[in-house]
């Protein structure tokens, strides 16, 4: 076994630890993200994993940031952790281009920046959507572009987009 596998593992023995203590996922959700990192380790090697890395710890800070103020709004995750379905949801696409990328070596580049656009993607979602009902001043309908209530799907603020930019690009920075 190479020494890279055995550092991949013990990474991510220590994250979902940490993860299932600190009630940022479920049990389920854990391995399910062990299993996803492990596919893209195989096509995107450490920067793909940092890349993971980066939006769990943003995601999961975002979340947490002015917790009560969201229970007030009626949009607060549960304490219990982000589920399985949850994982997949944000990191399922890029688990599957890396394994695309290892198995289809002569469009790896192609794949790879398919992997970093799904968790660029999903840090800008994760990081607008938390973070744009503490500092959103402003809540509009992304449907009707009518002013609308912090909180429901679809709405969204200028604070929001600008937070879900940043996020993103830090994505980008690594890649």
């Amino acid at each position: 076994m190479s020494g890279s596998y055995i550092l991949l593992g013990v990474i991510l023995l220590a994250g979902m630890a940490y993860s299932i203590i600190a009630r940022k996922l479920t049990i389920d959700a854990a391995f399910t993200g062990a299993v996803v990192a492990t596919g893209i380790f195989v096509g995107a090697g450490f920067t793909g994993v940092s890349m993971m890395t980066v939006f769990f710890i943003l995601g999961s800070a975002a979340t947490s940031w002015k917790k009560e103020l969201k229970e007030r709004a009626g949009a607060a995750e549960k304490t219990s952790g982000r589920t399985a379905g949850q994982v997949l949801a944000n990191a399922g696409a890029a688990g599957t281009c890396g394994l695309l990328a290892y198995y289809y070596p002569q469009n790896t580049v192609l794949f790879q920046v398919m992997l970093a656009a799904s968790l660029a993607s999903a840090t800008a979602d994760t990081l607008s959507s938390e973070l744009g009902m503490v500092y959103g001043r402003r809540f509009y309908n992304i449907i009707t572009l009518k002013k609308d209530t912090k909180g429901l799907d679809g709405v969204v603020s200028a604070e929001g987009f600008l937070i879900g930019i940043a996020g993103s690009s830090i994505i980008a920075v690594i890649y």
